[in-house]
């Protein structure tokens, strides 16, 4: 009873301290770590991990986890800050700072067997959080080259949004083979969802001599909205091994195994355009993909671990390699059936009808400190790359449709203590995260538009953007 009543105290705890989950990573596969003392020391946690998220980042070390043991925790990003230079148009900014929702995580070891040689870990993690939105508008009284002759009044506008949730519920069981080696096993199920928006819109008109109505003269719309949902399977195994004051493991993720039976998507996808009269520009195509099978293909992943322990400093490291993964359709779309969807369809693009992603080969490299201050506590630091996977060079923008906006790389510092009182452990800490990029296209450009190019301006590469992020960090483990 009073266990009980203690982790009803630790939930309550971490839900007014996790109020706010904020991320706007749209392609990065360490913005998230599992867990307040991996995160605390960078994610840098293959050889020396020691606690319930060993099913996630070496089940081999489960057979050198002497405890039984349950936990909380949760992370909270009090702010981001998103600046994108020039990313709507010449001198028009796409900018955020927002805030989001709370972040959990449930996880425990169980030891089995007669001589309790063997772990049974259990849990759920958040893999991957992002939720972005920006918008921009532009309105200017303008002479457009091919249009009707004079200054006439020019309205513009972008609508971003983007929402991806990935979470992990598993199970690992490992054990140890002899004194110094340990082996585990791991399987997930993965739960991915994204919700997609990004629109559009363009309007011009005359203005009359006395500025009080106007006339239309050209109109354009192009909307994307994708509703994604998918479930999979994957397996993770695991290998460690110590001695004396060195740690070492191995870990290899395996790519997904998509079922369809759960995982729906739905594409509403349309563009509009309404030329002045007489011109032979006119466009309109839109598709409905509605309740279609989905698929998500991930990369295998390379871990490889160490730690190196003095008399009160422990230095970890951790570097981790991710496939490539070449160019797939996220939906198994279906082809039109009636007339009418057919003319509505765009001549010579197949792609039209669905979404595509890929992910280029990526590197990131972690390194973590633990110093022991006291009896009851130690503290932890880290630093971790995270470096975009998005593969922008396979998926051009102005030929493919794709769901993905953010394309810098993340470089994130964090630091916290942890607090031991008998059973009870405490983490709390901080994680900072930044990002640069420049020279990158822009999404729309709303400045110096063209009707031949359907009421928005070339794309330019003259972006510069930078990301902000701070995360508060909160864990609570019970050792039976």
């Amino acid at each position: 009873m009073m266990k009980v009543k203690l982790f009803a105290l630790l939930g309550v705890l971490l839900i007014l301290f996790s109020g706010i989950k904020l991320s706007a990573q749209e392609a990065n596969y360490w913005n998230i770590q599992q867990g307040p003392e991996a995160t605390l020391m960078g994610g840098a946690f293959t050889a020396g991990v020691r606690d319930n998220t060993a099913i996630v980042y070496n089940p081999g070390a489960l057979g050198f986890i002497d405890n039984s043991s349950l936990s909380v925790s949760g992370d909270a990003a009090f702010f981001y800050i998103l600046n994108i230079k020039n990313g709507a148009g010449d001198g028009i900014n796409l900018s955020e700072f927002s805030g989001d929702a709370i972040s959990m995580v449930f996880s425990g070891i169980i030891r089995l067997g007669k001589n309790k040689k063997f772990r049974l870990n259990y849990g759920g993690f958040g893999k991957e959080y992002s939720h972005l939105r920006v918008l921009a508008e532009h309105e200017e009284f303008t002479l457009i080259p091919d249009s009707v002759p004079g200054n006439n009044i020019y309205f513009g506008d972008f609508d971003y949004r983007n929402r991806i949730k990935e979470d992990w519920y598993g199970l690992g069981w490992g054990t140890t083979i002899t004194s110094n080696l340990s082996v585990g096993l791991s399987m997930m199920v993965a739960n991915r969802s994204q919700f997609y928006g990004r629109n559009t819109k363009a309007g011009l008109a005359t203005v009359d001599t006395t500025q009080t109505s106007s006339t239309p003269i050209a109109f354009s719309s192009f909307s994307d909205d994708l509703q994604f949902s998918n479930f999979s399977f994957l397996w993770i195994v695991g290998i460690n091994y110590e001695v004396k004051n060195w740690k070492l493991g191995l870990n290899i993720t395996t790519p997904r195994v998509n079922q369809t039976i759960l995982g729906r998507g739905t594409l509403v996808r349309s563009q509009i355009y309404a030329p002045p009269e007489g011109d032979s520009l006119a466009r309109l195509y839109a598709t409905v993909q509605r309740s279609v099978k989905t698929r998500y293909r991930s990369p295998w992943i390379i871990d490889l671990g160490v730690e190196y322990a003095f008399h009160k400093t422990t230095i970890a490291g951790r570097i981790s390699y991710y496939s490539k993964v070449k160019p797939y359709n996220m939906l198994f779309s279906k082809q039109p059936e009636t007339a009418s969807e057919i003319i509505t369809l765009p001549p010579n693009d197949p792609g039209f009808i669905n979404m595509q992603s890929a992910s280029k080969q990526v590197v990131n490299v972690a390194v973590g400190l633990r110093q022991t201050l006291s009896k009851s506590f130690t503290l932890l630091a880290g630093f971790r790359t995270d470096f975009n996977y998005f593969d922008d060079k396979t998926l051009d923008q102005q030929e493919a449709y794709y769901a993905i906006m953010s394309y810098w790389d993340m470089y994130h510092i964090s630091g916290g203590v942890v607090w031991k009182h008998e059973k009870l452990m405490v983490n709390i800490g901080i994680d900072y995260g930044f990002g640069y990029s420049r020279g990158n296209e822009q999404m729309i450009n709303l400045t110096n538009p063209t009707l031949k190019n359907y009421m928005q301006g070339v794309l330019g590469n003259d972006t510069r953007a930078s990301y902000h992020q701070v995360s508060g960090i909160l864990g609570m483990t019970y050792l039976f």
